[in-house]
């Protein structure tokens, strides 16, 4: 489970990697974020989930030669984070701080997009300004 858990943060990371400039570009031209958010995370989860295939693969069986070949480096840089032999702590670690900067992005993404709806003017605000100067009209009961 290590080994997985680091291919997949190193995959995810690369991910969000891939992914930051369109959030950024949105950001920037003061569009709403959610779309772009959901693409970053969506990516990022893609290519974590892409680079755990080779622990799949062996996993179910492959040959071991097949499963430490060169041509599983597209996938990552798999044989080289196999070779590293780093413990199940490195692994959790890689983990946690995966998804912790998922949640603080998406988390500022959200604090982003409640300050522009503050800072955004009523829809109705010139029709508020315009009943602001009337006299209030109080309805009359009507008795028959």
């Amino acid at each position: 489970m290590a080994h997985s858990a680091i291919h997949f943060a190193t995959g995810a990371m690369i991910g969000a990697v891939m992914a930051s400039p369109s959030v950024v570009r949105t950001f920037f031209r003061g569009k709403p974020l959610a779309r772009a958010v959901a693409r970053w995370l969506l990516c990022s989860n893609a290519v974590g989930l892409y680079a755990v295939v080779p622990s799949v693969l062996r996993y179910l069986g492959c040959p071991e030669h097949l499963c430490r070949s060169k041509w599983l480096s597209v996938f990552i840089f798999h044989p080289q984070l196999a070779s590293l032999h780093l413990g199940t702590i490195w692994a959790t670690a890689a983990l946690v701080i995966c998804f912790a900067l998922q949640y603080a992005g998406v988390l500022t993404a959200l604090a982003v997009a409640l300050r522009r709806q503050h800072l955004r003017p009523h829809p109705n605000l010139a029709q508020i300004r315009q009943l602001e100067g009337q006299k209030p009209q109080i309805p009359r009961k009507v008795c028959h």
